[in-house]
């Protein structure tokens, strides 16, 4: 579905983003990714301006163009007891990262290209109700 397309994505080492280029990969895209984490396409911070340029410019020299830009990088890299209310609200993500990759590429696909400026929420219903083992008569069973 996405053979030959470029995808640059932001936090592609761990959890959503890993999930997400590997979605892509196996899709048929070329993905450069650009982490604070060493060993993947770029490495870098992208709070930088100068380091995001850099990325953008090597990926445009060695592919030529951009197809999809996914920003799955938090704004920072804060502790809880640093970070505003807002800041924390924004950065709690609730979800499993195979499920949020999915819908990234579906909204990437052509099958979304109706929708635009959308805010999709991927948590199970948790923001509805957060709910644990026991709470509302609800449990756990694996």
């Amino acid at each position: 579905m996405f053979e030959g397309k470029i995808v640059a994505i932001t936090g592609d080492r761990n959890g959503t983003g890993r999930a997400t280029a590997a979605a892509f990969e196996r899709q048929g895209a070329t993905v450069c990714g650009i982490d604070i984490e060493d060993g993947g396409y770029f490495c870098g911070d992208i709070g930088d301006r100068q380091t995001l340029e850099r990325f953008a410019r090597k990926v445009i020299d060695d592919y030529g163009r951009i197809d999809f830009l996914i920003n799955n990088a938090p704004p920072m890299m804060k502790g809880i007891d640093e970070c505003t209310y807002e800041q924390f609200e924004y950065a709690l993500r609730v979800g499993n990262p195979d499920d949020i990759a999915e819908l990234i590429l579906f909204l990437c696909s052509d099958k979304a290209t109706f929708i635009t400026g959308e805010n999709i929420c991927v948590d199970g219903g948790m923001t509805r109700l957060m709910i644990y083992h026991g709470d509302n008569g609800w449990k756990l069973e694996s």
